[in-house]
């Protein structure tokens, strides 16, 4: 291809798939005028800054209270991706920017100067067109300033600088962010301050006008390249020397950023420590903080499993959670679908449980009906039990059933059960459990928990019971909390089979 064919698409530099505005966008916040200065490619993609945590919503403990909820800022999640690190945790502070003036000058002096060369080389540019006299390029890179100034004016419109919530001046607050592939973030500082860079969005959703303005940018952007197409080699060489500069520029800076600026807050890393596995950091941090129940809700550490009152029969111990959309702890699922569609562009909260009862069963002997054309199948009644929840407390009345698939070859088991709870209240209320799952693990784990003497020798995290549970009354003093509500659970096995 000559070099003159080559030149003419130098334009389309500036609509490739990059986000390095996007990137300084998120790091930042908000975006300034002087951005409007900084062309690169992709400065059409700026939107794009509150989808870089692909629908990631981790899990976040308040290690000071037990409360886990989740980090609902997508550009704090993106934030936290870029510098957290598998196998470490990242330890971080957060603070008002007005009393880290010497701090915040330190961490983002340099980042923000090379973004003001950036700027500069734009203006350098303007400059030797404006000196070529090449109208066509002086036209192209004024449509792609214009482009920026509009995009920023609306990012300016839309940021949301309020967090929502109420005010706990004074207070202290410890962090605890599990996010996926096993990268863990500490963060440390006022309760304020935290709930404002965690909770809620950062940008508010775009009005019909500003949806408008955006694509008109977008169509722009591609319709740009035709005036690149007419300008002269000279100012073509100009147009790919100041898209490519800053566009190095730009990722230098986003590369060397370990500070994001939110709503007033400066969050930055103190530093970072490696640990071998999930367990020692977390009895480490359970040792800190005091208390476990945080660690217990994000499934780093198994419950303290407690001895059951009953005597004989068999005891099923089941713990059961409550899901709540906390976090996603997830990877990007989102990348395969089409852009631009609700698939891979709308985020959604992820579920990770939080411990909401716990009950203890006593079975009578198991009957055998034999194996059929699916596997060895028992029948099993229930002979009592007790259970304790957030919202209630009883004994699990007489007379329920479990029903067991189990495979003849690996031993699995298919579970299910319906039984009835008693509230103790007077008088009580009676509210239906009906629960399906599965207990798996290595088969010769499973054969000691069809031997009444070997079963209680086997730690329940040596296999995986695991259940979904339905809950059901008409009853008005639980009608509302159970028969709305998912649960799922996680099971043990204890005791002989009675006699």
């Amino acid at each position: 291809m000559p070099l003159a064919d080559a030149l003419s698409l130098v334009g389309l530099l500036a609509v490739a798939d990059l986000d390095l505005v996007a990137w300084r966008t998120a790091f930042t916040a908000t975006s300034t005028w002087l951005d409007a200065l900084v062309l690169c490619p992709g400065l059409h993609r700026q939107h794009e800054a509150q989808h870089l945590a692909h629908g990631e919503f981790p899990a976040c403990a308040a290690m000071t209270t037990g409360f886990v909820f989740r980090v609902e800022n997508p550009a704090t999640v993106a934030y936290l991706q870029k510098i957290s690190r598998t196998g470490h945790l990242t330890d971080l502070t957060v603070c008002d920017l007005r009393n880290a003036s010497e701090a915040f000058q330190a961490a983002t002096g340099i980042t923000d100067g090379i973004v003001s060369i950036a700027a500069a080389s734009t203006i350098a540019a303007i400059s030797i067109l404006i000196y070529l006299a090449d109208t066509w390029a002086l036209a192209y890179v004024a449509t792609l300033i214009l482009i920026r100034l509009l995009n920023t004016a609306i990012i300016r419109r839309q940021v949301d600088i309020d967090w929502h919530g109420a005010s706990e001046p004074g207070v202290k607050g410890d962090l605890f962010i599990l996010l996926s592939y096993d990268r863990w973030v500490r963060i440390k500082g006022d309760v304020d301050d935290l709930k404002a860079i965690t909770s809620g969005r950062w940008l508010r959703e775009a009005t019909p006008l500003e949806e408008a303005v955006l694509g008109a940018t977008t169509l722009l952007a591609w319709g740009a390249p035709i005036l690149a197409a007419a300008a002269s080699q000279t100012g073509q060489l100009t147009i790919m020397g100041v898209l490519l500069g800053n566009a190095k520029l730009l990722g230098w800076a986003n590369v060397r950023t370990d500070v994001l600026r939110m709503k007033g807050k400066m969050l930055r890393i103190v530093g970072q420590r490696k640990y071998e596995r999930r367990r020692v950091l977390a009895e480490e941090l359970i040792e800190e903080s005091g208390r476990d129940d945080w660690a217990v809700a994000m499934a780093l550490m198994p419950p303290k499993s407690g001895a059951s009152q009953y005597a004989g029969g068999a005891v099923i111990s089941v713990q059961v959670d409550e899901p709540t959309a906390v976090s996603n702890m997830s990877v990007d699922l989102r990348s395969s679908f089409l852009r631009g569609t609700a698939a891979a562009t709308l985020d959604l909260p992820v579920p990770v449980p939080r411990l909401d009862f716990r009950m203890s069963v006593t079975l009578n002997p198991k009957i055998s009906l034999g194996p059929g054309p699916f596997g060895q199948r028992n029948w099993i009644s229930f002979s009592g039990g007790q259970w304790q929840a957030t919202w209630g407390s009883g004994i699990v009345v007489p007379g329920g059933q479990d029903s067991q698939l189990v495979h003849p070859e690996t031993l699995h088991t298919w579970l299910e059960t319906n039984y009835l709870l008693q509230t103790s209240d007077e008088p009580p209320a009676f509210i239906a459990v009906q629960t399906s799952g599965w207990r798996t693990g290595p088969r010769e784990v499973l054969e000691k928990l069809f031997d009444p003497v070997l079963a209680d020798g086997v730690a329940p995290d040596e296999y995986q019971m695991r259940l979904n549970v339905k809950l059901e009354t008409g009853d008005e003093r639980y009608a509302q909390i159970v028969n709305g509500g998912m649960w799922i659970g996680s099971g043990a096995r204890r005791g002989a089979e009675g006699e």
